[in-house]
């Protein structure tokens, strides 16, 4: 969805997402390749991964964040409305 979004936009848009983390060797794994104490990472990935997004937009990067769902997105709207004015 993502390459399809990236293909009808007139401007160039960066897709981070959680998924990323969750798919890919950011997280520590187990043997069974599972993540390793999910459960306590959770809170702080997901903060984190927040923040970089935010962050991303307050230095003038159009940014495609994939998951964001919780009450975070709405500092992400704040920094993209104060890069436009």
């Amino acid at each position: 969805m993502a390459r399809a979004l990236e293909a009808a936009l007139p401007d160039p848009f960066l897709f981070f997402g959680l998924d990323f983390f969750l798919l890919g060797d950011v997280l520590p794994r187990t043997a069974g390749r599972e993540v390793r104490d999910r459960a306590r990472l959770r809170p702080n990935v997901h903060d984190g991964f927040y923040r970089c997004v935010r962050a991303l937009a307050v230095g003038g990067n159009d940014v495609d964040g994939g998951a964001l769902l919780e009450t975070t997105v709405s500092s992400v709207v704040e920094a993209w409305q104060q890069r436009q004015t």
